[in-house]
Protein backbone atom coordinates (compact mmCIF):
# COMPACT_ATOMS: atom_id res chain seq x y z
CA UNK A 1 0.00 0.00 0.00
CA UNK A 2 1.14 3.66 -1.13
CA UNK A 3 -0.05 6.64 1.21
CA UNK A 4 -1.90 8.94 -0.84
CA UNK A 5 -2.80 11.16 1.40
CA UNK A 6 -4.43 12.23 5.44
CA UNK A 7 -6.84 14.56 6.46
CA UNK A 8 -8.30 16.07 9.92
CA UNK A 9 -11.30 16.40 8.47
CA UNK A 10 -14.15 13.95 6.67
CA UNK A 11 -13.23 14.74 3.26
CA UNK A 12 -10.15 14.41 0.74
CA UNK A 13 -9.10 15.87 -2.21
CA UNK A 14 -7.56 13.47 -4.85
CA UNK A 15 -6.59 13.47 -8.39
CA UNK A 16 -6.00 10.16 -10.26
CA UNK A 17 -2.80 9.63 -11.42
CA UNK A 18 -2.03 9.34 -14.98
CA UNK A 19 -1.13 5.72 -14.41
CA UNK A 20 -3.07 3.14 -16.52
CA UNK A 21 -3.82 -0.26 -14.85
CA UNK A 22 -6.43 -2.82 -15.24
CA UNK A 23 -7.00 -3.32 -11.18
CA UNK A 24 -6.95 -0.23 -8.10
CA UNK A 25 -7.54 -0.68 -4.91
CA UNK A 26 -8.55 2.45 -2.87
CA UNK A 27 -8.41 1.72 1.33
CA UNK A 28 -9.71 4.35 3.73
CA UNK A 29 -8.83 4.06 7.30
CA UNK A 30 -9.24 6.14 10.40
CA UNK A 31 -7.67 6.34 14.03
CA UNK A 32 -9.13 7.39 17.13
CA UNK A 33 -6.83 8.59 19.96
CA UNK A 34 -9.46 8.92 22.53
CA UNK A 35 -11.45 7.13 25.35
CA UNK A 36 -15.08 5.30 24.23
CA UNK A 37 -17.65 7.56 24.37
CA UNK A 38 -20.65 6.97 26.31
CA UNK A 39 -24.67 7.59 24.92
CA UNK A 40 -26.84 9.34 27.13
CA UNK A 41 -30.14 8.87 25.95
CA UNK A 42 -33.31 10.03 27.42
CA UNK A 43 -36.82 8.80 24.99
CA UNK A 44 -36.45 9.14 21.36
CA UNK A 45 -35.76 13.09 20.89
CA UNK A 46 -33.24 14.97 20.06
CA UNK A 47 -31.66 17.18 23.12
CA UNK A 48 -31.25 20.65 21.48
CA UNK A 49 -29.55 22.08 24.30
CA UNK A 50 -27.26 21.52 28.05
CA UNK A 51 -24.63 22.42 30.11
CA UNK A 52 -22.06 21.33 32.79
CA UNK A 53 -22.21 22.44 36.16
CA UNK A 54 -18.86 24.70 37.67
CA UNK A 55 -17.48 21.36 38.35
CA UNK A 56 -18.35 19.09 35.55
CA UNK A 57 -20.05 16.76 37.82
CA UNK A 58 -23.60 17.28 36.52
CA UNK A 59 -24.91 17.75 32.96
CA UNK A 60 -28.17 19.64 32.25
CA UNK A 61 -29.97 18.72 28.93
CA UNK A 62 -33.52 20.01 26.79
CA UNK A 63 -35.40 18.29 24.35
CA UNK A 64 -37.84 18.90 21.80
CA UNK A 65 -40.62 16.43 24.16
CA UNK A 66 -40.74 19.13 26.69
CA UNK A 67 -38.03 17.33 29.22
CA UNK A 68 -34.86 18.93 31.31
CA UNK A 69 -32.86 15.76 32.26
CA UNK A 70 -30.14 16.13 34.81
CA UNK A 71 -27.36 13.55 34.43
CA UNK A 72 -24.27 12.51 37.08
CA UNK A 73 -21.70 12.01 35.05
CA UNK A 74 -20.01 9.79 37.91
CA UNK A 75 -22.65 6.95 37.29
CA UNK A 76 -24.14 8.47 34.23
CA UNK A 77 -27.69 8.05 35.48
CA UNK A 78 -30.48 10.23 34.55
CA UNK A 79 -32.51 12.41 36.63
CA UNK A 80 -36.34 12.20 36.68
CA UNK A 81 -37.40 14.49 34.13
CA UNK A 82 -38.66 18.16 35.13
CA UNK A 83 -41.55 19.23 32.83
CA UNK A 84 -42.63 22.26 31.04
CA UNK A 85 -46.11 23.50 31.01
CA UNK A 86 -48.29 23.29 27.25
CA UNK A 87 -45.61 20.96 25.61
CA UNK A 88 -47.17 18.12 24.32
CA UNK A 89 -45.06 16.20 22.18
CA UNK A 90 -45.11 15.91 19.34
CA UNK A 91 -47.92 18.62 18.26
CA UNK A 92 -46.61 21.00 20.30
CA UNK A 93 -42.41 20.74 20.60
CA UNK A 94 -40.40 22.80 22.70
CA UNK A 95 -36.97 24.09 21.00
CA UNK A 96 -34.86 25.04 23.74
CA UNK A 97 -32.59 28.37 23.09
CA UNK A 98 -30.41 27.17 25.74
CA UNK A 99 -30.28 25.83 29.27
CA UNK A 100 -27.89 26.42 32.01
CA UNK A 101 -27.07 26.41 35.78
CA UNK A 102 -27.94 29.42 37.62
CA UNK A 103 -27.01 27.75 41.21
CA UNK A 104 -25.31 25.02 42.58
CA UNK A 105 -28.93 23.30 42.36
CA UNK A 106 -31.07 25.52 40.16
CA UNK A 107 -31.09 25.58 36.67
CA UNK A 108 -32.79 28.05 34.26
CA UNK A 109 -33.92 26.54 30.67
CA UNK A 110 -35.12 29.44 27.31
CA UNK A 111 -37.37 27.94 24.97
CA UNK A 112 -40.34 28.98 22.40
CA UNK A 113 -43.17 26.16 21.39
CA UNK A 114 -43.82 25.26 17.83
CA UNK A 115 -41.61 24.23 14.74
CA UNK A 116 -37.96 24.64 14.51
CA UNK A 117 -37.35 28.63 12.68
CA UNK A 118 -40.53 29.64 13.08
CA UNK A 119 -39.92 33.43 12.05
CA UNK A 120 -42.13 34.80 15.12
CA UNK A 121 -42.62 33.14 18.18
CA UNK A 122 -43.17 33.89 21.80
CA UNK A 123 -39.54 33.34 24.13
CA UNK A 124 -40.34 31.94 27.80
CA UNK A 125 -37.79 31.15 30.65
CA UNK A 126 -38.34 28.61 33.38
CA UNK A 127 -36.55 28.16 36.34
CA UNK A 128 -36.03 24.91 38.42
CA UNK A 129 -34.87 23.44 41.39
CA UNK A 130 -32.74 20.15 41.77
CA UNK A 131 -35.85 18.86 44.02
CA UNK A 132 -38.95 20.23 42.65
CA UNK A 133 -39.99 18.71 38.64
CA UNK A 134 -41.74 21.72 38.11
CA UNK A 135 -40.54 25.53 37.73
CA UNK A 136 -40.81 27.41 41.00
CA UNK A 137 -40.24 30.74 38.37
CA UNK A 138 -41.22 31.99 34.91
CA UNK A 139 -41.22 35.13 32.18
CA UNK A 140 -41.72 35.27 28.86
CA UNK A 141 -39.37 37.97 26.91
CA UNK A 142 -40.76 40.89 24.95
CA UNK A 143 -42.88 39.90 21.89
CA UNK A 144 -40.96 39.73 19.45
CA UNK A 145 -37.44 39.26 20.11
CA UNK A 146 -37.05 35.98 19.20
CA UNK A 147 -33.90 35.10 20.92
CA UNK A 148 -31.45 32.10 19.42
CA UNK A 149 -29.21 32.08 21.94
CA UNK A 150 -28.98 32.61 26.03
CA UNK A 151 -25.90 32.64 28.19
CA UNK A 152 -25.46 32.82 31.71
CA UNK A 153 -22.16 34.51 33.50
CA UNK A 154 -19.81 32.36 35.87
CA UNK A 155 -21.44 33.93 39.16
CA UNK A 156 -24.42 32.62 38.21
CA UNK A 157 -25.88 36.44 38.54
CA UNK A 158 -26.81 37.48 35.10
CA UNK A 159 -28.50 35.69 31.84
CA UNK A 160 -28.12 37.62 28.39
CA UNK A 161 -30.53 37.11 25.44
CA UNK A 162 -29.21 37.46 22.00
CA UNK A 163 -32.26 38.11 19.04
CA UNK A 164 -32.58 35.88 16.27
CA UNK A 165 -32.50 39.62 14.61
CA UNK A 166 -31.83 42.88 16.00
CA UNK A 167 -29.83 45.49 17.29
CA UNK A 168 -30.70 44.46 21.34
CA UNK A 169 -29.38 42.41 23.84
CA UNK A 170 -31.43 41.80 26.82
CA UNK A 171 -29.77 41.00 30.32
CA UNK A 172 -31.72 39.39 33.19
CA UNK A 173 -31.44 38.84 36.69
CA UNK A 174 -30.91 34.52 37.77
CA UNK A 175 -32.34 35.62 41.29
CA UNK A 176 -35.62 37.16 40.19
CA UNK A 177 -35.92 37.18 36.65
CA UNK A 178 -36.00 40.91 36.44
CA UNK A 179 -34.40 43.37 33.22
CA UNK A 180 -30.89 44.32 34.59
CA UNK A 181 -29.81 46.29 31.24
CA UNK A 182 -31.14 46.55 27.48
CA UNK A 183 -28.11 47.42 25.76
CA UNK A 184 -28.29 48.77 21.90
CA UNK A 185 -25.81 48.54 19.38
CA UNK A 186 -25.55 50.13 15.83
CA UNK A 187 -25.97 46.78 13.91
CA UNK A 188 -27.91 43.57 14.52
CA UNK A 189 -26.04 40.99 16.80
CA UNK A 190 -24.70 38.12 16.08
CA UNK A 191 -23.20 36.55 19.36
CA UNK A 192 -22.77 37.76 22.82
CA UNK A 193 -21.19 35.63 26.09
CA UNK A 194 -19.73 36.43 29.37
CA UNK A 195 -16.29 35.57 30.02
CA UNK A 196 -15.21 32.46 32.07
CA UNK A 197 -13.44 33.87 34.53
CA UNK A 198 -13.57 38.00 34.34
CA UNK A 199 -16.75 40.49 34.83
CA UNK A 200 -16.85 40.98 31.30
CA UNK A 201 -19.18 40.36 28.44
CA UNK A 202 -18.24 40.21 24.63
CA UNK A 203 -20.74 41.01 21.63
CA UNK A 204 -20.35 40.45 17.92
CA UNK A 205 -22.25 42.84 15.38
CA UNK A 206 -22.98 41.49 11.73
CA UNK A 207 -20.52 44.11 10.33
CA UNK A 208 -17.29 42.00 12.39
CA UNK A 209 -17.22 44.55 15.07
CA UNK A 210 -16.66 42.83 18.24
CA UNK A 211 -17.30 44.72 21.51
CA UNK A 212 -16.26 44.47 25.36
CA UNK A 213 -18.00 45.14 27.97
CA UNK A 214 -17.97 45.41 32.17
CA UNK A 215 -20.61 43.69 33.34
CA UNK A 216 -20.45 45.78 36.55
CA UNK A 217 -21.61 49.13 34.76
CA UNK A 218 -21.72 48.24 31.62
CA UNK A 219 -19.35 50.57 30.50
CA UNK A 220 -17.32 49.51 27.00
CA UNK A 221 -13.52 48.49 27.52
CA UNK A 222 -12.17 47.83 23.82
CA UNK A 223 -13.21 47.11 20.19
CA UNK A 224 -12.03 44.56 17.71
CA UNK A 225 -12.98 45.03 13.75
CA UNK A 226 -12.89 42.68 11.96
CA UNK A 227 -14.91 43.41 9.10
CA UNK A 228 -12.51 41.35 6.08
CA UNK A 229 -13.83 38.50 7.41
CA UNK A 230 -16.62 36.34 6.08
CA UNK A 231 -20.13 36.79 8.73
CA UNK A 232 -19.49 36.02 11.99
CA UNK A 233 -21.48 33.73 13.89
CA UNK A 234 -20.79 32.58 17.08
CA UNK A 235 -17.58 33.80 19.57
CA UNK A 236 -15.68 32.04 22.69
CA UNK A 237 -13.50 33.66 25.34
CA UNK A 238 -10.49 31.63 26.35
CA UNK A 239 -10.48 31.20 30.57
CA UNK A 240 -7.54 33.03 30.53
CA UNK A 241 -9.17 35.84 29.02
CA UNK A 242 -6.12 36.11 26.50
CA UNK A 243 -8.32 34.50 23.65
CA UNK A 244 -11.13 34.91 21.25
CA UNK A 245 -12.53 32.18 18.75
CA UNK A 246 -14.56 33.27 16.03
CA UNK A 247 -16.24 31.27 13.98
CA UNK A 248 -17.57 32.17 10.34
CA UNK A 249 -20.62 31.42 8.31
CA UNK A 250 -19.83 28.82 5.87
CA UNK A 251 -19.37 30.68 2.29
CA UNK A 252 -21.17 29.68 -1.01
CA UNK A 253 -18.25 27.44 -2.92
CA UNK A 254 -16.93 29.44 -6.53
CA UNK A 255 -14.41 29.23 -8.61
CA UNK A 256 -12.47 31.10 -5.72
CA UNK A 257 -13.39 30.71 -2.88
CA UNK A 258 -14.22 26.88 -1.12
CA UNK A 259 -16.69 26.22 1.25
CA UNK A 260 -14.91 25.90 4.19
CA UNK A 261 -15.96 26.61 7.80
CA UNK A 262 -13.46 29.45 9.00
CA UNK A 263 -12.50 29.87 12.57
CA UNK A 264 -10.03 32.41 13.79
CA UNK A 265 -8.03 32.74 17.20
CA UNK A 266 -7.47 36.09 17.94
CA UNK A 267 -4.76 37.60 20.38
CA UNK A 268 -6.74 39.69 22.50
CA UNK A 269 -3.86 41.62 24.19
CA UNK A 270 -2.00 42.21 20.41
CA UNK A 271 -5.29 42.19 18.38
CA UNK A 272 -3.50 40.03 16.03
CA UNK A 273 -4.95 36.67 14.18
CA UNK A 274 -2.87 33.94 15.91
CA UNK A 275 -4.51 30.73 14.43
CA UNK A 276 -6.68 30.11 11.20
CA UNK A 277 -8.70 26.34 10.82
CA UNK A 278 -10.62 25.95 7.51
CA UNK A 279 -10.52 22.02 8.04
CA UNK A 280 -14.00 21.34 7.90
CA UNK A 281 -17.16 22.12 5.07
CA UNK A 282 -19.92 22.03 7.15
CA UNK A 283 -21.10 24.78 9.42
CA UNK A 284 -19.39 25.18 13.22
CA UNK A 285 -22.22 23.93 16.03
CA UNK A 286 -19.86 25.60 18.66
CA UNK A 287 -16.39 25.98 19.79
CA UNK A 288 -14.86 26.31 23.36
CA UNK A 289 -11.43 26.60 24.60
CA UNK A 290 -10.14 23.88 27.19
CA UNK A 291 -9.53 24.43 30.74
CA UNK A 292 -5.39 25.64 30.31
CA UNK A 293 -6.83 27.93 27.28
CA UNK A 294 -4.17 26.17 25.18
CA UNK A 295 -6.34 24.46 22.85
CA UNK A 296 -9.91 24.88 21.10
CA UNK A 297 -12.47 22.04 20.73
CA UNK A 298 -14.46 22.18 17.86
CA UNK A 299 -17.74 20.55 16.48
CA UNK A 300 -19.06 20.86 13.51
CA UNK A 301 -22.82 19.88 11.76
CA UNK A 302 -22.33 16.99 9.73
CA UNK A 303 -18.57 16.04 10.48
CA UNK A 304 -18.26 13.07 12.83
CA UNK A 305 -15.34 13.77 14.98
CA UNK A 306 -14.49 16.15 17.87
CA UNK A 307 -11.85 18.51 17.25
CA UNK A 308 -9.52 19.15 19.90
CA UNK A 309 -7.36 22.14 18.13
CA UNK A 310 -3.60 22.36 20.30
CA UNK A 311 -2.79 26.27 19.98
CA UNK A 312 0.11 26.25 21.79
CA UNK A 313 3.34 27.35 19.24
CA UNK A 314 5.94 24.20 19.59
CA UNK A 315 3.23 21.91 18.19
CA UNK A 316 2.22 23.43 15.20
CA UNK A 317 -1.27 23.11 15.66
CA UNK A 318 -1.58 19.73 16.23
CA UNK A 319 -5.22 17.53 16.10
CA UNK A 320 -6.77 15.41 17.73
CA UNK A 321 -10.50 13.57 16.65
CA UNK A 322 -11.70 12.73 20.53
CA UNK A 323 -15.00 11.53 19.64
CA UNK A 324 -17.55 9.60 17.03
CA UNK A 325 -21.30 11.16 16.62
CA UNK A 326 -24.23 9.86 15.25
CA UNK A 327 -26.20 12.00 12.78
CA UNK A 328 -26.00 15.86 12.72
CA UNK A 329 -24.76 17.89 15.80
CA UNK A 330 -27.25 19.90 17.10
Amino acid sequence: WNVIGSTQDSTFRWKVPNEPTDHASIRVSQNFEATSTKDLLYGSTKFHALNFNSDGSKLITANEGGYLIEWDMLSQRPSSPYDLPDISYPSRRMQPIGVDYIDIDKFAVSYFIGAKGAPIHTDYVAFFERSTSDPYFSFNLPSGFNAKSMDVDSDMEYMVFVPGFGNTILIYSTTDGSLVKELSFRAPVVDAIFYPRDDKMAVALIDGTIEIYDINNYAQLDEYKFNRNPYLESISVSPNGQFLAINCKLPIQTSHVSNKAVTHVIDLNTKQKVRTYRGSASPTIKAEFNPTSNALVLGNEEVPQIIVWDLAPQNNGLMNEISATNGSLT
